[in-house]
């Protein structure tokens, strides 16, 4: 019945009746050919996504370093040692910083902010809060700041964490 069926196939077409072998041979090839062809197709796509996902961490286009990638900040880009000797408070600061607090910041929190009027650094200090839960303490922003996960420095340098331990520097203060 299948010799009769390709025969009026192809009269119908006016080409010559290939047998069933035949075809599914050809079947079985044209399937592997789309197989490889779709590993091949999501072999391109990982590439791509991890490229994607990793970045590089030099900008080709203009030679700077990725602030995403930087993991540390020499401690020598502003006037403190902060490993030594952190400031008191902010009456210990040298003329160069200056008071940067916002006036609605002033008026919910203790909280200060100061600016170096000559290195544009940004830091903050904390005094003790009114539970008494913490000691006076400062925060020094990460100038390459571009989220949460590497907003201020420890008193190293280190990139840390906002709300991090690490990124609490204490005085030696009393």
């Amino acid at each position: 019945m299948n010799a009769t069926r390709n025969n009026l196939l192809s009269d119908k077409n006016n080409t010559k009746p290939t047998s069933s072998k035949n075809s599914l041979s050809e079947n079985v090839s044209n399937n592997k050919k789309r197989v490889l062809f779709g590993i091949i197709l999501l072999a391109i796509g990982l590439v791509i996504g991890i490229t994607l996902l990793l970045g590089d961490d030099d900008d080709t286009n203009t030679g700077d370093k990725n602030p995403k990638a930087e993991t540390h900040i020499d401690n020598d880009y502003d006037d403190i040692d902060w490993v030594v000797s952190p400031p008191c408070d902010p009456d210990d600061l040298n003329e160069d910083w200056e008071e940067t607090t916002h006036p609605q910041k002033k008026r919910r929190t203790i909280d200060r902010d100061f600016t170096n009027k000559r290195t544009k650094v940004k830091i903050e200090y904390h005094p003790k809060n009114k539970n008494g839960e913490d000691e006076p303490h400062w925060h020094r922003k990460n100038p390459n700041s571009t989220n949460k996960h590497n907003y201020y420095l420890d008193k190293y340098g280190n990139i840390v964490e906002k709300n991090s331990k690490k990124s609490h520097i204490y005085t030696n203060c009393k």
